[in-house]
Formats: C-alpha cells, sequence, structure tokens
C-alpha cells in the first residue's frame, strides 16, 4: 500500500473531518513510496522517529500534530528540526488529534470505558466531552480509582470529599465552555486535565468537584486504540508497533 494511500484511509476511520478549527490533524510530513509499517505514538519527536525507523517502520501515527501551525520557513527551531529528521529518515508522520478526541468510538469513549463510567452520553458534538454515571462515590476516591488506572501521580482535586455519581470527562485540556456546559447539564464533578485557576474558582463556587490529570496520562491510550481502529477497518496485512515505553516529559519525582 501506498503512503498517500494508507493517509487517504486514516482520514476517514479517524474522521478528519471532525478536528476543531484550531487544530492540524492528518498528513503532517507527507512522502511517498509504499507503507513499510507503521509505528504508533503520542508525539511527533525526534525519539519517536528513530523508534518508527529502529523498528522497520516509515509511517509514524502520532495523536498530537507535529505542525500546528504554519512554517514560514525551515530553521533551527523544534518543529523544524523534527520535521527535517523526519524526511531525512524517510518517515512520514500522520496525526489523528481532535478528531479521535470527539468521534464515537474514540479517545474520549476509551477513557470514560476504561474509568468505568456507564450510561455514557456525548456533552455536544463540537466538544467531545462525555458524561456518564459512578456509583456514589467521594472526589477523593474517585481520583484513587483513576490513579490505579491510568498511573497518573499527579492528580488534584477540588472539593476531595464531595459525593459524586454524574461525571464529565473530557481528556486533554477541558475547555472552559465545555465544563460550563456540562455544569448545565447537572454533573457533580469533572474530570480533565490543565484546569484555569479561574474555573477552577467557579467549580469550587457552584460545588463542582475537580479531578485534573495529566495531559499524557488521559490521552496515552490513544495509542493501543489507533492500533485497533486500524486493525478492524484495513484488510491488508500492515505491520503495526506500538511505542510501549513513551513516557511524560515531566520528572515523576514531587519537589
Amino acid at each position: 500500500m501506498l503512503r498517500q494511500d494508507l493517509a487517504t484511509i486514516l482520514d476517514d476511520i479517524f474522521h478528519k473531518s471532525l478536528q476543531l478549527d484550531f487544530d492540524n490533524s492528518g498528513y503532517n510530513v507527507s512522502l511517498g513510496g509504499e507503507v513499510a509499517g507503521v509505528y504508533v505514538t503520542l508525539d511527533a519527536t525526534k525519539d519517536a522517529v528513530k523508534k518508527c525507523k529502529d523498528s522497520g517502520c516509515n509511517f509514524l501515527i502520532t495523536h498530537h500534530p507535529i505542525i500546528f501551525r504554519p512554517l514560514d520557513n525551515i530553521d533551527d527551531g523544534y518543529v523544524s528540526e523534527i520535521v527535517v529528521e523526519a524526511i531525512r529518515q524517510d518517515v512520514a508522520i500522520y496525526s489523528a488529534h481532535t478528531n479521535v478526541d470527539v468521534m464515537r468510538g474514540g479517545l474520549n469513549d476509551e477513557l470514560a470505558t476504561l474509568l468505568g463510567l456507564e450510561d455514557i452520553e456525548v456533552l455536544d458534538e463540537v466538544d467531545g466531552g462525555r458524561i456518564g454515571r459512578i456509583e456514589p462515590t467521594t472526589v477523593r476516591q474517585f481520583a484513587k480509582h483513576i490513579k490505579g488506572v491510568i498511573g497518573d501521580e499527579h492528580i488534584k482535586t477540588v472539593l476531595a470529599d464531595k459525593t459524586i455519581s454524574q461525571i464529565l470527562l473530557i481528556n486533554g485540556a477541558g475547555g472552559s465552555s465545555s465544563i460550563r456546559a456540562g455544569i448545565d447539564r447537572g454533573v457533580d464533578a469533572v474530570v480533565t486535565c490543565e484546569v484555569k485557576y479561574n474555573m477552577a474558582l467557579e467549580c469550587l463556587g457552584k460545588g463542582v468537584g475537580v479531578i485534573e490529570l495529566g495531559h499524557y496520562e488521559s490521552e496515552r491510550p490513544f495509542i493501543k486504540l489507533a492500533e485497533r481502529i486500524i486493525l478492524e477497518a484495513i484488510d491488508t496485512n500492515i505491520k503495526i508497533v506500538t511505542d510501549e515505553d513513551y513516557l511524560t516529559p515531566y520528572d515523576k519525582e514531587n519537589i
């Protein structure tokens, strides 16, 4: 299969048309030739390019796009260096970002299932968050449960002793408008990443619990999810390798 043909198939199965306005999902580094193998990870880094090449693959799939905004020129900046290295190593780069977050059966649904949410509903078709039910428990206890599931050692909470059962879940950074939409739907708690300080204050004032996750931890399930979606959708026998040891850029130690 040609790499361009694979990219076209991925546009379809990852529902590229659903990506949010700011996003740049799709074929970020477009190269010709046959697909030797697919390597799936979270971010396009020099290390990811090397691991892709070393594994015998030449098509790198990531969650986060390496190119978010148009490049005016190729320089010695972070993005340019990775793009140049990918081309040098003949590694194409394809990203599936917010479209996979919001699509049915995508990353929000995957994380909701992993965390044990039931009666899952879509918050709305744009933001893609999920609302689901859990057995009544406290914010603190549900945060401990999440820690055990996704291995997040740095969870922060608001209203830790509040009893909750109706959850808004947004993988990655949940925007304030999405959080407010969930509050308007009557959720008891919000589970997301990178909550703005003023939004945490607003949740506190409204009596809504918050469980703030690490961005990496909430999105690492993308790697296995993407592999599964590809294997279920493509009949051709394509070699797929998943990044089993990809780590967050943050140090593990609490300072």
